[in-house]
């Protein structure tokens, strides 16, 4: 058994010319590398968090089904 722990900069810290877009693939790549994912927010999660969560969770969900049918 393997165990890999992986910390990413977290969603919305766009600095230094980095995008929403940049934060989507990180947050993707840290989904499709991981077979648990812990979703860590300082307050209270609010609806804009859900739906990103969400967009990117069907977004790793489609890669996954595309890579199994080829």
């Amino acid at each position: 058994m393997f165990i890999f722990f992986m910390d990413t900069e977290g969603s919305g810290a766009v600095a230094a010319g980095k995008t929403e877009e940049y934060d989507i693939h990180v947050f993707t790549l840290a989904l499709l590398m991981s077979s648990y994912f812990i979703y860590n927010v300082t307050g209270v999660i609010n609806e804009p968090m859900i739906s990103k969560l969400s967009l990117v969770t069907k977004l790793a969900q489609s890669i996954q089904t595309n890579q199994k049918s080829e």
